[in-house]
Protein backbone atom coordinates (compact mmCIF):
# COMPACT_ATOMS: atom_id res chain seq x y z
CA UNK A 1 0.00 0.00 0.00
CA UNK A 2 1.42 3.11 -1.12
CA UNK A 3 1.66 6.36 1.47
CA UNK A 4 -0.68 8.43 -0.79
CA UNK A 5 -3.31 5.77 -1.19
CA UNK A 6 -2.95 5.13 2.75
CA UNK A 7 -2.99 8.74 3.84
CA UNK A 8 -6.32 9.35 2.31
CA UNK A 9 -7.58 6.62 4.90
CA UNK A 10 -5.90 8.01 7.90
CA UNK A 11 -8.14 8.23 11.48
CA UNK A 12 -4.89 8.80 13.59
CA UNK A 13 -1.34 9.47 13.64
CA UNK A 14 0.89 8.32 16.55
CA UNK A 15 4.68 8.91 16.34
CA UNK A 16 6.90 6.95 18.24
CA UNK A 17 11.06 7.02 18.12
CA UNK A 18 12.54 3.83 18.78
CA UNK A 19 16.06 3.26 18.71
CA UNK A 20 16.89 -0.35 17.87
CA UNK A 21 20.37 -1.73 18.72
CA UNK A 22 22.12 -2.99 15.09
CA UNK A 23 24.68 -4.96 14.20
CA UNK A 24 24.44 -4.83 10.37
CA UNK A 25 23.25 -1.28 9.15
CA UNK A 26 24.49 2.06 9.51
CA UNK A 27 27.83 1.03 10.68
CA UNK A 28 29.62 3.54 12.76
CA UNK A 29 33.45 3.27 13.55
CA UNK A 30 34.02 2.51 16.83
CA UNK A 31 35.15 5.63 19.46
CA UNK A 32 35.67 6.19 23.79
CA UNK A 33 32.53 7.65 23.66
CA UNK A 34 30.14 4.94 21.38
CA UNK A 35 30.40 1.02 23.36
CA UNK A 36 27.41 -0.09 20.96
CA UNK A 37 26.25 -0.23 17.55
CA UNK A 38 22.95 1.65 17.26
CA UNK A 39 20.29 1.83 14.63
CA UNK A 40 17.57 4.78 15.05
CA UNK A 41 14.10 3.76 13.11
CA UNK A 42 11.25 6.34 13.08
CA UNK A 43 7.73 4.13 13.40
CA UNK A 44 4.96 5.58 12.33
CA UNK A 45 1.66 3.59 13.56
CA UNK A 46 -1.77 4.41 11.69
CA UNK A 47 -5.43 3.15 12.77
CA UNK A 48 -7.64 2.85 9.65
CA UNK A 49 -11.21 2.14 9.66
CA UNK A 50 -10.22 -1.33 10.61
CA UNK A 51 -7.24 -2.45 10.42
CA UNK A 52 -3.94 -1.41 12.09
CA UNK A 53 -0.76 -0.46 9.71
CA UNK A 54 2.86 -0.28 10.42
CA UNK A 55 4.74 1.93 8.17
CA UNK A 56 8.66 1.07 7.39
CA UNK A 57 10.93 2.99 5.58
CA UNK A 58 12.07 -0.29 3.98
CA UNK A 59 8.98 -2.00 3.26
CA UNK A 60 5.89 0.67 3.34
CA UNK A 61 2.62 -0.52 4.87
CA UNK A 62 2.16 -3.61 5.98
CA UNK A 63 -1.35 -4.94 7.80
CA UNK A 64 -0.50 -6.12 11.24
CA UNK A 65 -3.79 -7.19 12.80
CA UNK A 66 -7.57 -6.94 12.32
CA UNK A 67 -9.50 -5.51 14.57
CA UNK A 68 -13.09 -6.82 14.20
CA UNK A 69 -16.33 -3.92 15.16
CA UNK A 70 -16.97 -3.64 18.49
CA UNK A 71 -20.72 -5.50 19.64
CA UNK A 72 -22.82 -3.95 21.65
CA UNK A 73 -22.70 -5.88 25.02
CA UNK A 74 -26.11 -7.47 25.50
CA UNK A 75 -27.04 -5.63 28.81
CA UNK A 76 -26.50 -2.14 27.28
CA UNK A 77 -29.13 -0.06 26.19
CA UNK A 78 -28.78 1.97 22.79
CA UNK A 79 -30.90 4.53 24.56
CA UNK A 80 -29.12 7.44 26.13
CA UNK A 81 -32.37 8.58 27.81
CA UNK A 82 -31.93 5.38 30.19
CA UNK A 83 -28.74 6.24 30.91
CA UNK A 84 -27.82 6.25 34.58
CA UNK A 85 -24.80 8.17 36.34
CA UNK A 86 -22.35 6.01 37.42
CA UNK A 87 -22.40 5.39 40.96
CA UNK A 88 -19.86 7.21 43.71
CA UNK A 89 -16.57 5.06 43.98
CA UNK A 90 -15.36 7.13 46.70
CA UNK A 91 -15.88 5.75 50.11
CA UNK A 92 -17.09 8.61 52.83
CA UNK A 93 -15.30 9.77 55.55
CA UNK A 94 -14.81 7.92 58.69
CA UNK A 95 -15.19 10.36 61.64
CA UNK A 96 -13.29 10.25 64.77
CA UNK A 97 -15.61 9.83 67.50
CA UNK A 98 -14.89 13.19 68.85
CA UNK A 99 -15.75 14.64 65.16
CA UNK A 100 -18.76 13.00 65.72
CA UNK A 101 -19.67 14.01 69.21
CA UNK A 102 -19.54 17.24 68.13
CA UNK A 103 -22.27 16.69 64.94
CA UNK A 104 -24.36 14.81 67.63
CA UNK A 105 -24.11 18.22 70.20
CA UNK A 106 -24.79 20.67 66.75
CA UNK A 107 -27.94 18.85 65.67
CA UNK A 108 -28.97 18.16 69.44
CA UNK A 109 -28.82 22.23 70.03
CA UNK A 110 -30.73 22.79 66.75
CA UNK A 111 -33.41 21.51 68.34
CA UNK A 112 -32.60 21.95 72.11
CA UNK A 113 -33.49 25.17 73.62
CA UNK A 114 -31.47 26.93 75.80
CA UNK A 115 -28.43 24.85 74.31
CA UNK A 116 -25.57 27.02 73.44
CA UNK A 117 -22.53 24.84 71.21
CA UNK A 118 -19.61 27.45 71.15
CA UNK A 119 -16.44 26.69 69.40
CA UNK A 120 -12.72 27.98 69.82
CA UNK A 121 -9.98 27.66 67.43
CA UNK A 122 -6.25 27.53 68.31
CA UNK A 123 -3.72 29.94 66.34
CA UNK A 124 -1.85 26.51 63.99
CA UNK A 125 -5.24 25.82 62.93
CA UNK A 126 -5.94 28.78 60.77
CA UNK A 127 -3.01 28.35 58.76
CA UNK A 128 -3.27 24.86 58.31
CA UNK A 129 -6.87 24.32 57.64
CA UNK A 130 -6.53 25.14 53.64
CA UNK A 131 -4.28 22.44 52.99
CA UNK A 132 -7.54 20.03 53.63
CA UNK A 133 -9.06 22.04 50.32
CA UNK A 134 -5.81 21.42 48.32
CA UNK A 135 -5.08 25.02 49.28
CA UNK A 136 -1.85 25.70 50.38
CA UNK A 137 -0.67 27.15 54.17
CA UNK A 138 -2.77 30.07 54.95
CA UNK A 139 -5.21 30.85 52.03
CA UNK A 140 -7.99 30.89 54.23
CA UNK A 141 -8.30 33.84 56.60
CA UNK A 142 -9.39 33.66 60.01
CA UNK A 143 -12.61 35.15 59.27
CA UNK A 144 -13.44 32.63 56.76
CA UNK A 145 -12.66 30.18 59.28
CA UNK A 146 -15.07 31.28 61.70
CA UNK A 147 -17.60 31.68 58.49
CA UNK A 148 -17.03 27.75 57.95
CA UNK A 149 -17.83 26.97 61.81
CA UNK A 150 -20.97 29.01 61.38
CA UNK A 151 -22.41 27.57 58.67
CA UNK A 152 -21.90 24.04 60.43
CA UNK A 153 -24.08 25.32 63.29
CA UNK A 154 -21.89 26.77 65.98
CA UNK A 155 -23.50 29.41 67.81
CA UNK A 156 -20.86 31.18 68.85
CA UNK A 157 -17.11 31.37 67.82
CA UNK A 158 -14.62 32.70 69.75
CA UNK A 159 -10.71 33.62 69.40
CA UNK A 160 -8.34 31.26 71.17
CA UNK A 161 -5.49 33.98 70.31
CA UNK A 162 -7.19 35.77 73.16
CA UNK A 163 -6.46 33.24 75.55
CA UNK A 164 -3.10 32.89 74.58
CA UNK A 165 -3.24 36.48 75.05
CA UNK A 166 -4.24 36.12 78.53
CA UNK A 167 -1.37 33.32 79.05
CA UNK A 168 1.18 35.83 78.11
CA UNK A 169 -0.17 38.57 80.49
CA UNK A 170 0.13 35.96 83.10
CA UNK A 171 2.81 34.29 82.73
CA UNK A 172 5.16 36.84 82.02
CA UNK A 173 3.84 38.00 85.15
CA UNK A 174 4.55 35.05 87.04
CA UNK A 175 8.10 34.63 85.16
CA UNK A 176 8.69 38.41 86.59
CA UNK A 177 7.56 37.66 90.33
CA UNK A 178 10.24 34.58 90.53
CA UNK A 179 12.60 36.71 89.43
CA UNK A 180 11.91 39.35 91.85
CA UNK A 181 11.71 37.08 94.72
CA UNK A 182 14.74 35.08 93.41
CA UNK A 183 16.72 38.49 93.90
CA UNK A 184 15.03 39.41 97.00
CA UNK A 185 16.34 36.23 98.42
CA UNK A 186 19.93 36.23 97.06
CA UNK A 187 19.75 39.58 98.77
CA UNK A 188 18.98 38.03 101.95
CA UNK A 189 21.04 35.32 101.69
CA UNK A 190 17.78 32.79 101.52
CA UNK A 191 17.92 29.34 98.67
CA UNK A 192 15.52 29.23 97.32
CA UNK A 193 14.07 25.60 96.37
CA UNK A 194 11.33 23.52 95.98
CA UNK A 195 10.67 22.88 99.35
CA UNK A 196 9.27 26.72 99.84
CA UNK A 197 6.71 28.04 98.99
CA UNK A 198 7.89 30.53 96.37
CA UNK A 199 8.43 29.91 93.30
CA UNK A 200 11.92 28.93 91.63
CA UNK A 201 13.46 29.29 88.27
CA UNK A 202 13.89 28.78 86.01
CA UNK A 203 10.43 28.57 84.84
CA UNK A 204 8.96 26.30 81.91
CA UNK A 205 6.18 26.98 79.82
CA UNK A 206 3.40 25.04 80.36
CA UNK A 207 0.94 24.86 77.10
CA UNK A 208 2.42 21.88 75.81
CA UNK A 209 -0.02 19.01 76.79
CA UNK A 210 2.69 16.67 75.20
CA UNK A 211 5.46 18.26 77.06
CA UNK A 212 3.54 18.22 80.50
CA UNK A 213 2.68 14.46 80.05
CA UNK A 214 6.64 14.15 79.49
CA UNK A 215 6.81 15.42 82.87
CA UNK A 216 4.34 13.78 84.53
CA UNK A 217 5.78 10.15 83.59
CA UNK A 218 9.43 10.59 83.23
CA UNK A 219 10.59 13.35 85.33
CA UNK A 220 8.38 15.13 87.96
CA UNK A 221 11.23 16.69 89.90
CA UNK A 222 10.35 19.62 87.25
CA UNK A 223 6.83 19.86 88.17
CA UNK A 224 7.59 23.18 90.81
CA UNK A 225 9.59 24.98 87.08
CA UNK A 226 6.51 24.75 85.15
CA UNK A 227 4.43 28.02 85.06
CA UNK A 228 1.40 27.84 87.17
CA UNK A 229 -0.55 28.66 83.99
CA UNK A 230 -3.28 26.72 82.46
CA UNK A 231 -2.47 26.43 78.44
CA UNK A 232 -4.56 29.20 76.70
CA UNK A 233 -8.05 27.03 75.37
CA UNK A 234 -8.17 25.45 78.98
CA UNK A 235 -8.03 29.60 80.20
CA UNK A 236 -11.31 30.19 77.93
CA UNK A 237 -12.56 26.98 79.06
CA UNK A 238 -13.05 28.16 82.69
CA UNK A 239 -13.32 31.85 81.82
CA UNK A 240 -16.16 31.40 79.46
CA UNK A 241 -18.12 29.50 81.28
CA UNK A 242 -17.74 31.89 83.68
CA UNK A 243 -18.41 35.43 81.74
CA UNK A 244 -21.22 33.86 79.27
CA UNK A 245 -23.92 33.70 81.67
CA UNK A 246 -23.76 37.65 81.78
CA UNK A 247 -23.28 38.62 77.64
CA UNK A 248 -25.06 35.40 76.03
CA UNK A 249 -28.53 35.23 77.08
CA UNK A 250 -28.35 33.67 80.79
CA UNK A 251 -27.18 30.01 79.95
CA UNK A 252 -25.98 28.28 82.92
CA UNK A 253 -22.52 26.48 82.73
CA UNK A 254 -24.41 22.78 81.70
CA UNK A 255 -25.97 24.61 79.07
CA UNK A 256 -23.10 25.69 77.00
CA UNK A 257 -21.39 23.05 75.01
CA UNK A 258 -17.88 24.25 73.84
CA UNK A 259 -15.60 22.62 71.72
CA UNK A 260 -11.92 23.24 71.20
CA UNK A 261 -10.60 23.12 67.41
CA UNK A 262 -7.11 22.54 67.84
CA UNK A 263 -3.82 21.14 66.44
CA UNK A 264 -3.14 18.15 68.63
CA UNK A 265 -5.19 15.29 69.88
CA UNK A 266 -3.42 15.49 73.33
CA UNK A 267 -5.42 18.56 73.69
CA UNK A 268 -8.68 15.81 73.95
CA UNK A 269 -6.93 13.94 76.81
CA UNK A 270 -5.80 17.45 78.70
CA UNK A 271 -9.40 18.43 78.65
CA UNK A 272 -10.70 15.02 80.32
CA UNK A 273 -8.03 15.79 83.51
CA UNK A 274 -10.14 16.69 87.01
CA UNK A 275 -8.45 19.56 87.73
CA UNK A 276 -10.60 21.11 84.58
CA UNK A 277 -14.11 20.94 86.52
CA UNK A 278 -15.93 23.49 87.77
CA UNK A 279 -18.64 23.71 89.77
CA UNK A 280 -19.11 19.71 88.25
CA UNK A 281 -19.24 20.61 84.61
CA UNK A 282 -16.28 20.36 82.00
CA UNK A 283 -14.39 23.72 81.17
CA UNK A 284 -13.71 22.12 77.91
CA UNK A 285 -16.56 19.34 76.44
CA UNK A 286 -14.92 18.27 73.26
CA UNK A 287 -11.50 18.43 70.82
CA UNK A 288 -11.45 18.10 67.42
CA UNK A 289 -8.60 18.38 65.59
CA UNK A 290 -7.85 20.11 62.16
CA UNK A 291 -8.50 17.26 59.72
CA UNK A 292 -11.21 16.52 62.07
CA UNK A 293 -12.90 20.18 60.87
CA UNK A 294 -11.77 19.65 57.84
CA UNK A 295 -13.80 16.55 57.41
CA UNK A 296 -17.04 17.81 58.57
CA UNK A 297 -16.78 20.34 56.43
CA UNK A 298 -16.30 18.08 53.32
CA UNK A 299 -19.12 15.87 55.00
CA UNK A 300 -21.92 19.18 54.51
CA UNK A 301 -20.17 20.29 51.67
CA UNK A 302 -18.75 23.38 52.93
CA UNK A 303 -15.96 25.03 51.73
CA UNK A 304 -14.49 27.98 53.54
CA UNK A 305 -12.60 29.39 50.17
CA UNK A 306 -16.09 30.47 49.18
CA UNK A 307 -17.64 32.26 52.59
CA UNK A 308 -17.04 35.85 52.95
CA UNK A 309 -15.00 36.36 56.41
CA UNK A 310 -16.79 37.18 59.28
CA UNK A 311 -15.97 38.51 62.80
CA UNK A 312 -15.75 36.27 66.12
CA UNK A 313 -17.82 36.80 68.70
CA UNK A 314 -17.35 39.19 71.83
CA UNK A 315 -16.55 39.70 74.46
CA UNK A 316 -13.45 37.61 73.98
CA UNK A 317 -12.52 39.62 70.64
CA UNK A 318 -9.68 38.66 68.66
CA UNK A 319 -5.96 38.41 69.63
CA UNK A 320 -3.36 39.78 68.48
CA UNK A 321 -0.09 38.78 66.54
CA UNK A 322 1.79 38.04 69.48
CA UNK A 323 -1.60 35.47 70.21
CA UNK A 324 -0.89 34.32 67.07
CA UNK A 325 2.68 33.54 67.78
CA UNK A 326 1.68 30.91 69.92
CA UNK A 327 1.10 28.49 67.24
CA UNK A 328 4.86 28.18 66.13
CA UNK A 329 8.18 27.02 68.26
CA UNK A 330 9.11 29.96 70.01
CA UNK A 331 6.29 31.99 69.40
CA UNK A 332 5.08 31.89 73.50
CA UNK A 333 8.86 32.79 74.21
CA UNK A 334 8.57 35.62 71.74
CA UNK A 335 5.14 36.97 72.77
CA UNK A 336 5.99 36.42 77.11
CA UNK A 337 9.16 38.54 76.47
CA UNK A 338 7.02 41.67 74.38
CA UNK A 339 4.93 41.87 76.98
CA UNK A 340 7.19 41.64 79.99
CA UNK A 341 9.58 44.01 78.71
CA UNK A 342 6.85 46.50 78.22
CA UNK A 343 5.71 46.12 81.84
CA UNK A 344 9.54 46.12 84.00
CA UNK A 345 10.06 49.50 81.48
CA UNK A 346 7.05 50.78 82.14
CA UNK A 347 5.08 50.59 79.11
CA UNK A 348 7.82 50.70 76.42
CA UNK A 349 8.50 48.20 73.50
CA UNK A 350 11.19 45.78 73.11
CA UNK A 351 13.34 47.71 70.98
CA UNK A 352 13.47 44.27 68.66
CA UNK A 353 9.64 43.48 68.29
CA UNK A 354 10.36 40.25 66.39
CA UNK A 355 13.21 37.69 68.08
CA UNK A 356 14.01 36.26 65.33
CA UNK A 357 16.97 34.49 67.20
CA UNK A 358 14.07 32.38 68.64
CA UNK A 359 12.18 31.89 65.12
CA UNK A 360 12.56 28.72 62.76
CA UNK A 361 12.75 25.16 63.44
CA UNK A 362 16.26 24.17 64.73
CA UNK A 363 16.01 21.94 67.89
CA UNK A 364 17.22 24.28 70.17
CA UNK A 365 17.38 28.04 70.11
CA UNK A 366 19.10 30.02 72.99
CA UNK A 367 18.97 34.15 73.28
CA UNK A 368 19.76 36.45 76.03
CA UNK A 369 17.52 39.85 76.55
CA UNK A 370 18.11 42.60 78.69
CA UNK A 371 15.21 43.67 80.55
CA UNK A 372 16.44 47.61 81.11
CA UNK A 373 15.49 50.13 78.67
CA UNK A 374 19.01 51.38 76.96
CA UNK A 375 16.86 54.88 76.17
CA UNK A 376 15.51 55.79 79.92
CA UNK A 377 17.21 53.46 81.98
CA UNK A 378 14.18 51.76 83.32
CA UNK A 379 13.29 48.30 83.46
CA UNK A 380 14.99 45.13 85.50
CA UNK A 381 19.01 45.14 85.55
CA UNK A 382 18.73 41.58 84.40
CA UNK A 383 19.93 39.75 81.25
CA UNK A 384 16.83 37.34 80.94
CA UNK A 385 18.39 33.89 79.43
CA UNK A 386 16.03 32.23 76.87
CA UNK A 387 16.06 28.88 75.62
CA UNK A 388 13.52 27.60 73.01
CA UNK A 389 13.07 23.54 72.17
CA UNK A 390 11.03 21.64 70.11
CA UNK A 391 10.86 17.90 70.21
CA UNK A 392 10.65 16.32 73.58
CA UNK A 393 14.45 14.43 72.67
CA UNK A 394 15.65 17.72 72.20
CA UNK A 395 13.88 19.09 75.40
CA UNK A 396 15.45 15.83 77.48
CA UNK A 397 18.75 16.68 76.18
CA UNK A 398 18.87 20.11 77.31
CA UNK A 399 17.09 19.47 80.68
CA UNK A 400 20.26 16.70 81.21
CA UNK A 401 22.47 19.65 80.84
CA UNK A 402 20.50 21.90 82.99
CA UNK A 403 20.72 19.45 85.61
CA UNK A 404 24.50 19.11 85.65
CA UNK A 405 25.19 22.78 85.37
CA UNK A 406 26.60 23.53 82.11
CA UNK A 407 23.80 25.13 80.88
CA UNK A 408 21.95 27.88 83.11
CA UNK A 409 18.60 29.57 82.09
CA UNK A 410 16.02 31.58 83.16
CA UNK A 411 13.47 30.67 81.00
CA UNK A 412 12.47 27.48 79.10
CA UNK A 413 9.54 27.28 76.08
CA UNK A 414 9.24 23.13 75.30
CA UNK A 415 7.19 21.88 72.42
CA UNK A 416 7.08 18.50 71.88
CA UNK A 417 5.60 18.94 68.14
CA UNK A 418 8.50 19.52 65.35
CA UNK A 419 7.66 23.21 64.99
CA UNK A 420 5.18 23.83 67.47
CA UNK A 421 1.62 23.66 67.08
CA UNK A 422 1.84 23.97 63.41
CA UNK A 423 3.27 20.16 63.49
CA UNK A 424 0.68 19.21 65.77
CA UNK A 425 0.10 15.51 65.90
CA UNK A 426 -0.39 13.62 69.22
CA UNK A 427 -0.41 9.98 68.06
CA UNK A 428 -3.50 10.42 65.64
CA UNK A 429 -2.14 13.92 63.74
CA UNK A 430 -3.87 16.53 64.41
CA UNK A 431 -2.55 18.92 61.51
CA UNK A 432 -2.73 17.72 57.72
CA UNK A 433 0.28 15.59 56.39
CA UNK A 434 2.07 16.16 53.47
CA UNK A 435 5.04 14.87 51.45
CA UNK A 436 7.98 17.01 52.24
CA UNK A 437 6.53 17.84 55.65
CA UNK A 438 9.55 20.50 56.67
CA UNK A 439 8.74 22.37 53.77
CA UNK A 440 5.39 22.84 54.74
CA UNK A 441 6.05 23.87 58.66
CA UNK A 442 8.04 26.05 56.72
CA UNK A 443 5.25 27.51 54.98
CA UNK A 444 3.04 27.26 57.92
CA UNK A 445 5.31 29.33 60.39
CA UNK A 446 5.73 32.16 57.36
CA UNK A 447 2.03 32.40 57.36
CA UNK A 448 1.73 32.56 61.11
CA UNK A 449 5.10 35.53 61.18
CA UNK A 450 3.23 37.02 58.08
CA UNK A 451 -0.41 37.66 60.12
CA UNK A 452 1.73 38.93 62.79
CA UNK A 453 3.54 41.38 61.05
CA UNK A 454 -0.29 42.67 59.38
CA UNK A 455 -2.17 42.39 63.25
CA UNK A 456 -3.26 45.54 63.80
CA UNK A 457 -1.77 44.80 67.30
CA UNK A 458 1.05 43.26 67.99
CA UNK A 459 1.31 43.05 71.58
CA UNK A 460 -0.74 40.77 74.59
CA UNK A 461 -1.17 43.82 76.66
CA UNK A 462 -2.58 46.38 74.47
CA UNK A 463 -5.66 44.07 73.23
CA UNK A 464 -8.74 46.24 74.64
CA UNK A 465 -10.41 42.55 74.49
CA UNK A 466 -7.62 41.52 77.48
CA UNK A 467 -8.20 44.86 78.99
CA UNK A 468 -12.26 44.81 79.24
CA UNK A 469 -11.87 40.71 80.45
CA UNK A 470 -9.62 41.83 83.40
CA UNK A 471 -11.53 44.92 84.19
CA UNK A 472 -14.81 43.06 84.00
CA UNK A 473 -14.45 40.09 85.42
CA UNK A 474 -10.63 39.02 86.69
CA UNK A 475 -10.36 42.01 88.26
CA UNK A 476 -7.55 44.91 87.93
CA UNK A 477 -3.90 43.85 87.30
CA UNK A 478 -2.17 40.74 85.76
CA UNK A 479 -1.64 37.80 88.34
CA UNK A 480 -4.90 39.18 90.00
CA UNK A 481 -6.30 36.63 93.30
CA UNK A 482 -9.42 36.02 90.17
CA UNK A 483 -7.00 35.57 88.01
CA UNK A 484 -5.24 33.11 89.85
CA UNK A 485 -8.08 30.76 90.52
CA UNK A 486 -9.55 30.64 87.02
CA UNK A 487 -6.59 30.78 85.02
CA UNK A 488 -3.42 29.10 87.08
CA UNK A 489 -3.83 25.57 88.63
CA UNK A 490 -1.72 23.88 91.51
CA UNK A 491 1.64 22.68 90.08
CA UNK A 492 2.97 19.49 92.53
CA UNK A 493 5.84 20.15 94.87
CA UNK A 494 5.76 16.30 96.63
CA UNK A 495 6.20 12.92 95.47
CA UNK A 496 3.90 9.75 95.58
CA UNK A 497 5.59 9.28 98.94
CA UNK A 498 5.00 12.97 100.26
CA UNK A 499 8.64 13.73 100.15
CA UNK A 500 9.71 17.25 98.97
CA UNK A 501 11.17 17.37 95.53
CA UNK A 502 14.75 17.63 95.29
CA UNK A 503 16.16 20.24 93.16
CA UNK A 504 16.29 19.16 89.39
CA UNK A 505 18.35 22.01 88.53
CA UNK A 506 21.17 24.37 90.47
CA UNK A 507 20.35 26.81 92.56
CA UNK A 508 22.09 30.94 91.25
CA UNK A 509 22.57 33.14 94.51
CA UNK A 510 23.41 36.84 93.26
CA UNK A 511 23.96 40.18 95.42
CA UNK A 512 22.96 43.37 95.00
CA UNK A 513 20.88 46.36 96.49
CA UNK A 514 17.12 46.82 95.04
CA UNK A 515 14.44 48.94 95.57
CA UNK A 516 10.74 48.88 94.64
CA UNK A 517 8.83 50.22 91.57
CA UNK A 518 5.55 50.36 90.21
CA UNK A 519 3.98 49.01 86.89
CA UNK A 520 2.51 52.48 85.36
CA UNK A 521 0.56 49.82 82.59
CA UNK A 522 -0.82 47.30 85.16
CA UNK A 523 -0.20 48.47 88.43
CA UNK A 524 2.24 45.63 89.40
CA UNK A 525 5.18 46.65 91.96
CA UNK A 526 8.42 44.88 91.47
CA UNK A 527 12.01 45.60 92.39
CA UNK A 528 15.07 46.92 90.27
CA UNK A 529 18.29 46.53 91.24
CA UNK A 530 19.80 50.10 92.27
CA UNK A 531 22.95 51.55 89.92
CA UNK A 532 26.30 51.18 91.87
Amino acid sequence: MGGKHASRHLKSVNLTLFVVVSSRRFRKPRTKCTSARTTVMLALSMSLCTQTHMFSPHQGFRVLRRRPPMATPPHASTDSSEKKPLPETKKPEKLTPEATAFLAALDTAAVTKNRLVVAQTAPAVRVALSEEFGEPPGAFSGGQLVAALRALGVDKVVDTNTAADLCVCEEGTELLQRLLEAEEDSEEGEEVTESSEKAVLPMFTSCCPGWIQLVEKSMPDVWPYISSCKSPHMMLGALLKRVTKDVWGGHEPEQIYLASVMPCVRKKAESEKPQYVTSGVRDVDEVITTRDLGALLRLKGIDPANLPPEQFDNPLGKGTGAGQLFGVTGGVMEAAVRTMYAVVTEGETLPKLELTEVRGLDGVKTVDISLKSKKTGKGLDRVLRLAVVNGLNNAKELIKKMRDGTVELDFVEVMACPGGCIGGGGGGGGQPRSKNQKETLRLRANAVYKLDKNASIRQSHENPAVSNIYDTWLGPGFGSKTAKEVLHEERPRKNESGETFEPAFPVENKSGKIKEQECATCGLRYDVREEE
